[in-house]
C-alpha cells in the first residue's frame, strides 16, 4: 500500500469513529442502554474503545504525513482534534 494512501486512511479513520462514539452515546441515552447496572456498562466500554482506538491511526497520520507540505497536514489533523472534543464533551459535561 502506497504512503498517500495509508495516511488517507490513517486520516478518516479517528473522525470516523469520533462519529460512532457520539452517535453511541445518542443512543444510550435516549435508549437508557447500559444504566442502572452496578457495571459502566456495554455503551461505556464500547465508547471507551471507540475513543482510545483512534490514538494508533493517529499517530499512523502523523507518521505518514508529508511534513513538507504541513498546511495539508494540519487541516485533517484539526479536523480529527475537533471531532475528538465533540465526542468528548458530553462526557465531561455532563460526568458520565
Amino acid at each position: 500500500m502506497r504512503r498517500e494512501a495509508v495516511n488517507r486512511i490513517c486520516a478518516a479513520v479517528p473522525v470516523v469513529m469520533s462519529v460512532l462514539a457520539i452517535l453511541l452515546l445518542a443512543f444510550a441515552f435516549a435508549t437508557g442502554w447500559g444504566q442502572g447496572h452496578g457495571d459502566e456498562g456495554a455503551a461505556a466500554h464500547l465508547w471507551q474503545l471507540l475513543i482510545g482506538g483512534q490514538a494508533p491511526f493517529v499517530l499512523g497520520f502523523l507518521a505518514t504525513a508529508d511534513w513538507d507540505r504541513w498546511r495539508r497536514v494540519a487541516g485533517p489533523f484539526a479536523l480529527q482534534v475537533g471531532a475528538l472534543a465533540v465526542a468528548l464533551f458530553p462526557v465531561a459535561y455532563f460526568r458520565l
